[in-house]
């Protein structure tokens, strides 16, 4: 954000033909509060970045933790631009608040791309697995930046992991338009529908791309939305039938942050202060989990303009969490990361497990979480 250089970390791996890419999480910022504060910090700056990182998860090189992914090429890429990685905009003179930062997540990651390509041993080739896996906003960049990454690498097999990166949800069609996402927990708890951006946009408002990412969307979404909603496809909801790349998809029933957290959309308080006011919180969990279920219903019905040649994955816990600790099982079976293995190399020993959405066989009234670990439950 703050003009310094962007980079990533790279690991070279002794299989020259396998890499996992991650996109980094953390947020994203549209004020200039915000933006001022993230600029100054490595969220938006890259001038105290360490030397070297540690690799977790699929990037882990110990291979008692992570066998299959273990002699892969490592690659990481710091998130330093508050766009959710999608933005192409650079500064200028036009006197708006966000003309004076760099969001260019987007040009970023291709460039990288066309590094790794050039120098870093990534390279078209039927022999060649990529794997990209990103959490929260870099689960985001993963679903708007995997069927560009493929372009690059077309004879390669590119396959993406997105974890807490549906975001964000859409609403129920007895709520608003599922262009929108739901009402936030002010107009919910008030018995009304609605949300500021609703509002906003129903009061004649026209959003400011500030990031310049209309671009980088979909194509084939912004010609079938009608010109002046091309933000709809900004969301997984309108998008995901247009992305080509095979996707496993790793997302809690009940995302925090489309609850307590301060998007629009959310904003139930985290203590109830009444016993009228935890019903109605209760209820807007409930409410949310609904709308998840909704949305990720697309994928069970592999709801896509074209038939992919590796059917899409997701596990979907009934967990109040923004992220999906390895640790999670549905049902006691297997960790997301032991399922998303099978699932990338078709191993075939783990298929049953490669489509799940925890059901809850005795369901409270307001349809609250149910899996069993503490930090799932409300």
């Amino acid at each position: 954000m703050d003009g310094t250089m962007a980079g990533y970390y790279i690991r070279e791996g002794n299989d020259p033909n396998l890499f996992v890419v991650e996109m980094e999480g953390g947020g994203n910022c549209d004020n200039p509060i915000d933006c001022a504060d993230r600029a100054n910090s490595k969220k938006g700056s890259s001038k105290n970045y360490p030397g070297s990182k540690k690799g977790t998860k699929l990037l882990d090189s110990n291979c008692a933790k992570n066998p299959k992914f273990c002699h892969a090429t490592h690659v990481h890429i710091p998130y330093c631009t508050g766009d959710i990685h999608r933005g192409t905009s650079e500064p200028s003179n036009d006197g708006f608040w966000s003309s004076r930062y760099y969001f260019d997540g987007h040009s970023n990651f291709m460039a990288i791309v066309d590094r790794l390509v050039l120098e870093e041993g990534l390279k078209s080739s039927p022999n060649m697995k990529v794997l990209l896996i990103g959490n929260s906003a870099g689960g985001v960049g993963v679903y708007f930046n995997i069927d560009k990454f493929k372009k690059k690498i077309p004879l390669a097999v590119v396959k993406g992991v997105s974890t807490a990166g549906w975001l964000p949800i859409s609403a129920l069609k007895d709520d608003l338009p599922p262009i929108y996402m739901p009402s936030n927990f002010t107009m919910f708890s008030a018995g009304r529908n609605g949300n500021s951006f609703y509002h906003f946009i129903q009061n004649g408002g026209v959003p400011k791309d500030i990031y310049k990412m209309k671009d980088t969307l979909p194509a084939d979404c912004l010609n079938d939305q009608n010109e002046n909603e091309w933000w709809a496809c900004m969301s997984m909801n309108q998008a995901y039938k247009y992305i080509k790349a095979p996707l496993f998809h790793v997302f809690n029933q009940y995302d925090r942050t489309q609850i307590f957290g301060s998007e629009d959309g959310a904003n139930a308080p985290m203590y109830p202060e009444t016993v009228s006011e935890m019903n109605d919180v209760k209820k807007y969990i409930g409410m949310i989990g609904r709308a998840t279920r909704a949305g990720l219903q697309k994928v069970f019905d592999n709801a896509t303009l074209i038939e992919k040649n590796h059917a899409d994955g997701i596990f979907a816990a009934s967990c109040l969490s923004h992220k999906t600790k390895p640790s999670l099982t549905i049902d006691g079976g297997y960790s997301w990361p032991e399922i998303v293995t099978d699932w990338f190399f078709e191993n075939g020993q783990l298929t049953d497990y490669h489509r799940q959405l925890e059901t809850c066989t005795n369901q409270d009234e307001y349809g609250l979480p149910c899996n069993s670990q503490n930090f799932c439950k409300y």
